[in-house]
């Protein structure tokens, strides 16, 4: 039987446990019998379970096939406290007048750089959505950033062995492929040069060495709507090694209560030798959001 990325992508996060279990506690003491609950982006809909379950009449929208999300509902006895919608988010926004006491609003890539979008759409969905009152699951994020060694993360040591691999199919098809390493080169990482990811999100690296204590990078407050990142963040080294990337740990808050913990990770676009107390700046610029590559000076 083919089963759908997507859903499998569900599968996966359901056995995050821990995080999903927080997600539940969360629910439970926040939603109330009665509420009007909106599950925005909802997926397989265990969310929406949960809310149904805990007293509320809810509204679970998405833009995948939502059959699973409908089934796991009738199974669980719940098809009536839920109205599952497959629609844009912001188009269901704009067509409804309805407003909600809690949004739960699991719309996150656990990647900063890409997440910054979401941040938006969450709170587009709550200034359009939302009751003046109501509540947010999660309702702030934060950001702490690594400076790491780790010569598996060396992104020159990659570049040069995908360009001796070009060079290699040169020779077997007898074609000029610069073109081709060019583009690959310039995109985004491929995905078999990130480290392995526990169960619980957090990365896995044998030889991943912390050189400094880690800094704030963002905080999303969406009571308060901010959204900035900084334009530039400073390490003040502790240890000497060689600066290969920084470890992004994004922190789900729910009324004050840590949620769970993400990793991603972005490389130096040039590692360099570093010692005790330099200091150590990173650019937040377009190329990162493109690349994934840090410039630093």
């Amino acid at each position: 039987m083919y089963v759908h990325h997507h859903f499998y992508q569900h599968y996966e996060l359901l056995q995050r446990y821990e995080r999903s279990l927080q997600l539940k506690q969360a629910i439970f003491a926040t939603v109330k019998p009665g509420d009007k609950v909106l599950d925005a982006g909802c997926g397989s809909g265990i969310l929406s379970v949960w809310a149904a379950q805990a007293g509320a009449r809810v509204v679970a929208v998405d833009f995948v096939d939502l059959d699973l999300a409908r089934t796991l509902a009738a199974d669980n006895g719940e098809s009536e406290n839920i109205e599952f919608i497959e629609d844009d988010l912001l188009a269901f926004a704009d067509s409804t007048s309805e407003k909600f006491d809690v949004m739960l609003a699991m719309l996150y890539i656990n990647d900063p750089r890409r997440d910054i979008g979401q941040q938006q759409l969450s709170v587009n969905l709550r200034s359009k959505l939302l009751k003046p009152e109501g509540k947010q699951i999660p309702d702030k994020v934060q950001y702490k950033a690594f400076l790491v060694e780790s010569r598996d993360l060396d992104i020159v040591a990659k570049q040069n062995k995908l360009n001796n691999s070009i060079h290699t199919m040169e020779g077997y098809y007898d074609l000029n492929l610069q073109s081709l390493y060019k583009t690959i080169n310039h995109a985004a990482p491929p995905a078999v040069w990130f480290p392995a990811r526990q169960r619980g999100s957090l990365l896995v690296g044998e030889d991943i060495r912390i050189l400094c204590n880690d800094v704030l990078f963002a905080t999303i407050d969406y009571a308060s709507s901010s959204l900035d990142y900084p334009s530039k963040f400073e390490f003040i080294i502790e240890q000497a090694g060689t600066a290969h990337a920084v470890i992004f740990a994004q922190q789900l808050y729910h009324q004050g209560k840590l949620l769970f913990t993400n990793e991603s990770i972005s490389w130096i676009a040039a590692p360099r030798q570093i010692n005790p107390d330099d200091h150590f700046t990173i650019d937040i610029d377009e190329n990162w959001r493109r690349t994934n590559r840090l410039e630093s000076r």
